[in-house]
């Protein structure tokens, strides 16, 4: 619970900040300017063959098949030479690009022909020196490269005074990097805790929420990897098929939780998880290499499953709307939340012009997994205590009996000897009224 209140708190600060940065005093957005196809080593001049663009960029809807070096020209204006030292902020970039002001080269963010910038790496800023501006007109240059014809985009360029655009690069590291990746760590703690307590407490509810809250803060953790584990096309499937794995396998733990014993959903629930990967693998044979249908298909799967989700958030409400309890009211809430947050990563997963997209899902593990792990942790709880009442019932109830059975031994004893003495004497009696029939 500390865990997931740091969380709460970080986000409430960011959500406090945000727009305070989007004011920030003098930065400019530079979202128009033009784009050539080149692999020039130096900015391509003015007379060159330039077409309007307007950032974001997403190549595979306004370049299609396109791959190799291009350049991007963004006019800045400023008023008067400033006297302090500006800087750029690429607000995202899924490929490596190289920052030129005025025709001179100021940063990159990495190897040109290395891997495509990954996590932070997709946000960087980029210090100008004042001397490098001029009063007027300005140019901002990006030369970009695309190995693949499948995933290049470039959003739009912030500039302005150095301080106000690196807290604008602060605020981006936060949100899309930082926040999620505590976030990543407190869901992974969550799942191995609800694990160890399913060892003491062997119910299947346990089990799957334990292996999900798992699944979910390791799939959010690779994906702030600055490095991609696997290559395409096998991490974007195994990406896709683990993201479903644990949305199931949480609506499975939802419906079993209120006790929604449906076959029929628990049937195509298992059979959705079981298709996964034949399907997202056999998108590769479909559409142009090398990643074929596999956008087309991830997202029909995701659509899938978010109707699976649903039928289990109707399940919680149904529960909820039976039970009136505070608890049940606060479970349906956070359901809806994560249910919410995942139609949104999917709407944003099909938007054409999204670069870098905020992903919600990340977020309403510290909505879903903390309620749902309380309440579990609490029922475990009361088990135990139950469990701890019935065993100092038992004792007391065998102590009881045994001091009985103690009194009744005793009682037994003392009617023993009671008989002993009437059988001496008895015997005695005989021996005497022999004697005296002899005599």
């Amino acid at each position: 619970m500390g865990r997931a209140a740091t969380v709460l708190a970080t986000l409430f600060a960011v959500g406090l900040l945000t727009p305070a940065l989007a004011r920030g005093a003098g930065v400019v957005t530079l979202d128009r300017g033009f784009f050539t196809l080149s692999a020039a080593p130096d900015p391509p001049p003015a007379a060159a063959a330039w077409r309007p663009i307007t950032l974001p960029d997403r190549w595979d809807a306004s370049h299609p098949g396109v791959t190799g070096a291009a350049w991007y020209r963004l006019a800045w204006n400023v008023d008067t030479v400033p006297a302090e030292p500006r800087a750029v902020l690429l607000k995202a970039t899924n490929a490596q690009t190289r920052v030129f002001v005025n025709g001179t080269y100021v940063g990159s963010t990495g190897a040109f022909d290395g891997p495509r910038p990954r996590s932070f790496e997709q946000a960087q800023a980029f210090d100008v020196p004042a001397q490098l501006i001029v009063a007027g007109s300005n140019v901002v240059q990006l030369q970009v490269n695309s190995p693949t014809a499948d995933a290049t985009g470039v959003d739009v360029v912030l500039v302005g005074p150095k301080s106000e655009v690196r807290r604008r690069a602060a605020r981006e590291l936060v949100v899309h990097t930082l926040a999620p990746a505590v976030v990543s760590v407190a869901t992974v703690v969550v799942g191995l805790s609800i694990l160890l307590l399913w060892l003491r407490r062997r119910e299947r509810v346990y089990a799957q929420f334990g292996v999900a809250a798992l699944l979910w803060g390791l799939h959010t953790a690779v994906s702030l990897l600055p490095v991609q584990p696997l290559p395409n096309p096998h991490y974007a499937i195994l990406w896709n098929a683990v993201y479903m794995l644990f949305a199931v396998l949480l609506s499975l733990f939802c419906a079993d939780f209120v006790g929604f014993r449906s076959r029929l959903y628990r049937r195509a629930a298992v059979g959705f998880i079981l298709l996964l990967l034949p399907a997202l693998y056999g998108s590769l044979l479909l559409g142009a290499p090398p990643l074929g249908a596999l956008g087309v298909v991830a997202s029909a799967v995701r659509a899938a499953g978010i109707a699976i989700v649903l039928i289990a958030l109707a399940a919680v409400a149904r529960f909820a709307a039976k039970e009136r309890s505070v608890e049940s009211v606060l479970l349906l809430v956070a359901g809806a939340v994560a249910a919410g947050f995942a139609v949104h990563d999917w709407i944003v997963a099909r938007d054409a012009a999204a670069v870098r997209p905020v992903w919600l899902v990340p977020y309403a593990a510290v909505f879903f997994l903390t309620l749902f792990g309380w309440v579990l942790v609490d029922r475990f709880v009361r088990a135990l205590n139950a469990a701890e009442r019935a065993n100092a019932a038992l004792e007391a109830r065998v102590q009881e009996k045994s001091a009985a059975l103690v009194r009744q031994l005793a009682v037994t004893e003392t009617a023993r000897r009671n008989a002993d003495e009437l059988r001496q004497q008895a015997e005695a009696a005989r021996s005497r009224a022999e004697a005296a029939d002899r005599a």
